[in-house]
């Protein structure tokens, strides 16, 4: 395991603490290193996943989060990475039973681009919760269950539109030498075996 892998994983299992929002990046390192190494896996399994797997991971993820607040977990070692493991399996999920469905086809839209959301959208989020603090911004309950999907669907909107005019600038949302990215011949000759 290299020693960035093993950073997230201190932060993700809360062995690491800094106290500070920033403190996520580090926790959802764990999931970025997962997905470089499980994510051709994943991808493999993606057409036998049913709504009943949905269902049942929802159910369990449910449950889950229910006795981890009643029982008062969240704060012991490793039990929030293991339950950010099953919201991942539930999302993946849900993702493919909803991308399915011609009324969600937009869906592929946003998952094609889901690298340059994320590396985007937390910064004008960051920026708006700052001001939100700073100015003491007290919202009756109504608009504050409203404002995070107002936020997030905003927040989207200015990633893509950064993406559309950077995307093309190298580095930016791609690695700036091609061979940084480049597979060894193994995973390729794997690739190209399971393919066929």
């Amino acid at each position: 395991m290299s020693v960035t892998g093993a950073l997230a994983v201190l932060f993700g299992s809360q062995v690491l603490h800094t106290g500070t929002p920033w403190e996520k990046m580090g926790c959802y390192l764990v999931f970025f290193l997962a997905a470089i190494w499980l994510g051709p896996r994943v991808r493999r399994l993606i057409p036998w996943v049913r709504w009943w797997h949905m269902a049942v991971l929802s159910g369990l993820y449910a449950g889950v989060v229910l006795l981890m607040v009643k029982l008062s977990l969240t704060r012991v070692p490793f039990v929030l990475l293991a339950v950010s493991v099953l919201a991942v399996l539930v999302g993946i999920s849900v993702a493919v039973v909803l991308s399915r469905a011609p009324m969600f086809d937009f869906m592929r839209v946003l998952g094609s681009r889901t690298l340059p959301i994320y590396l985007v959208q937390t910064f004008p989020l960051a920026a708006l919760a700052a001001i939100v603090m700073a100015g003491g911004v007290i919202l009756p309950t109504d608009a504050a269950t409203a404002v995070p999907l107002l936020l997030c669907g905003a927040a989207i909107v200015l990633a893509l539109a950064v993406y559309r005019r950077f995307a093309a600038v190298l580095g930016v949302f791609t690695v700036p030498i091609d061979s940084w990215a480049a597979q060894p011949r193994k995973a390729v000759r794997e690739q190209t075996e399971a393919s066929a």
